[in-house]
């Protein structure tokens, strides 16, 4: 606050040359600060998201980490009892293969790439 005239200050309007101040966040400065947040590290602890093993992930042509949710996990890798000659590394497999496929016939700068998956 400005105590001469009682007018808030802010690094943004400091800026003198016409650019906003580098501790500026154009996010945050709209929305505000964040209520909550929950990182990836939560998530994993939680169990709400699961890594797929480095080894599996690289060696499917991923050069980063690859994530699946407890839902995806659950509806699509997780093999139910009624079903035989199936396993989850198979199933895991092939969702990879369909990611990858996807991921190699999407536009170049998709900002998302959806596929479907076909479970029993």
């Amino acid at each position: 606050m400005n105590t001469e005239n009682n007018t808030p200050t802010s690094s943004a309007a400091n800026a003198h040359d016409g650019q906003p101040a580098a501790d500026t966040n154009p996010v945050t400065d709209f929305f505000g600060p964040p209520i909550y947040t929950y990182t990836r590290k939560q998530a994993l602890a939680d169990g709400v998201q699961m890594q797929v093993p480095p080894a599996v992930a690289q060696e499917a042509g991923f050069k980063f980490p690859i994530f699946l949710t407890d839902t995806v996990f659950a509806e699509c890798v997780k093999v139910g009892e009624a079903v035989t000659c199936q396993d989850e590394d198979g199933r895991l497999w092939d969702i990879l293969t369909m990611l990858h496929h996807a991921i190699r016939n999407s536009p170049a700068g998709a900002e998302r790439i959806p596929f479907s998956l076909y479970a029993v």
